[in-house]
């Protein structure tokens, strides 16, 4: 097996960067009222770059990011949350059947004791919503006529 150089690994960062920014910047929210707006506000589109990057380094996989309040309070949709404070923000991104870019941000409230565990469920439940999501081309089945 080959090792790397340095100069491989910096422009496979740097490739894996510029894709993710891509991605985040094809990412729309979907109203339930049909409507759709773009995830535009720098915080929400840098945690799409982070979990997007993510995804990349990681072969494709599709990934689960837990969000600070701040970044996830910052997506299309989220401003008027009224939430419990012990929620927690949960972001999953992922390619659809047709290699659009996809996410779903969630707030879940966990407690089952420890934090390994809490994240386990948390991974669970959100690739399960985003796989719901991704075996469709477009717009999520909530939102089709």
């Amino acid at each position: 097996m080959e090792r790397t150089t340095k100069a491989q690994r910096r422009n496979f960062a740097k490739l894996v960067r510029e894709t993710a920014e891509q991605c985040a910047a094809r990412c729309w929210n979907y109203g339930d009222d049909g409507t759709r707006e773009p995830v535009a506000h720098p915080k929400a589109r840098g945690a799409l770059v982070r979990a997007f990057a993510r995804m990349f380094e990681d072969g494709g996989v599709c990934k689960v990011l837990k969000l600070s309040r701040r970044e996830a309070l910052a997506f299309p949709g989220q401003e008027a949350c009224d939430l419990p404070d012990h929620a927690s923000p949960w972001l999953a991104v992922g390619m659809d059947a047709s290699n659009h870019p996809t996410y779903s941000l969630r707030w879940l409230s966990l407690s089952f004791g420890d934090q390994l565990t809490d994240r386990a469920v948390a991974e669970a439940m959100m690739l399960s919503e985003l796989y719901q999501q991704i075996r469709f081309s477009g717009l999520p089945p909530s939102n089709r006529a």
